[in-house]
């Protein structure tokens, strides 16, 4: 059995290649902007976006496990001050431009205000920094973040409280409509997606590059428990919840009498998808790839890497 990497919103089959590249390209951009704005922003594929003590200053800190209530200094003052990376365009110089000091967005019914601990970039991302993908601009990319309650508009059926730590679904629904009903809300006729949108739609506080979020009034935001540290709990929403849908479409028949799976992408989400499939009891997990950094950490995650076509069994190469 062979599988690739499926995108739920989209149901596109996703072939992830080495995106080192276009990393080192979204970072060179968010070096560029915050050198025009005296800021620091550090950035990279998948890793974490965190907040240093200086008001303006972001910062990729590889090492920090991101622990609930340890060294997680805030931005700005949450009740009066925001700030947020705009993306103008990826033939605009420079891309990016930070956006300080700015009043935190006032809520409208059912709108929930957020504090971004940590974000990760997804590969979307990346392309429409690169140009291969359009989005609408001036806005705020990303949608992969763990975040922290501050305040809300939502009734007495809302069960977070200021200083829980959440996930969020990607996309805001309206609940009403056909598609919702009838479990299609990724085609919502009122489908809003987080780090897809202008700032000139809702608050402009529309996505994770930013210190807060507005979150919609059809947005489902979960709590995160303790075990689940800020690292792990921001690529919940996109890279997970896709690697879950992925494994849950496949028939029961096949994940019973299945015993040997290969996974084509050593990203993110080839990453999860061992992991759900050593969950099931599959005994044998293949990997591929074509990166060599990547050998260990398949092997972590109990799979057998395939590097550039070569099979890494046990020490042993095999062709």
């Amino acid at each position: 059995m062979i599988i690739t990497n499926m995108n739920k919103f989209h149901s596109n089959l996703l072939l992830l290649r080495n995106e080192s590249t276009y990393s080192k390209l979204l970072l060179n951009s968010f070096l560029f902007a915050s050198s025009k704005s005296n800021n620091t922003f550090f950035a990279h594929h998948h890793g974490m976006l965190r907040r240093a003590s200086s008001p303006t200053n972001f910062y990729l800190n590889v090492d920090e496990r991101g622990q609930h209530g340890k060294s997680l200094p805030h931005l700005l003052d949450a009740d009066k001050l925001a700030s947020r990376y705009v993306f103008h365009g990826a033939h605009v110089t420079p891309p990016f431009d930070m956006q300080a000091n700015m009043s935190v967005p006032k809520l409208d019914e059912g709108e929930v205000l957020v504090r971004v601990r940590s974000a990760t970039i997804c590969l979307s991302d990346i392309h429409t920094v690169c140009g291969s993908r359009v989005e609408p601009t001036p806005s705020v990319l990303g949608h992969e973040a763990c975040v922290e309650i501050l305040d809300h508009r939502r009734d007495d059926s809302f069960q977070l409280q200021v200083g829980d730590r959440a996930t969020f679904s990607i996309a805001d629904v309206c609940g009403e409509c056909e598609y919702c009903q009838n479990n299609l809300s990724q085609k919502c006729v009122k489908l809003f997606k987080y780090g897809h949108a202008t700032l000139q739609n809702g608050t402009g506080f529309n996505g994770c590059y930013a210190s807060h979020i507005v979150l919609r009034k059809g947005t489902t935001i979960i709590k995160l428990p303790d075990a689940i540290n800020d690292r792990l709990g921001a690529s919940i929403n996109c890279a997970l919840a896709t690697m879950v849908n992925c494994v849950e479409q496949i028939p029961w028949e096949v994940k019973r009498r299945a015993n040997k799976v290969l996974i084509q992408g050593d990203g993110m989400l080839g990453l999860y998808g061992i992991a759900l499939l050593k969950q099931l009891g599959i005994s044998q997990v293949y990997c591929c790839g074509h990166q060599e950094a990547r050998r260990e950490i398949i092997k972590s995650f109990g799979a057998i890497p395939i590097i550039n076509g070569i099979i890494i069994k046990q020490d042993y190469l095999f062709l």
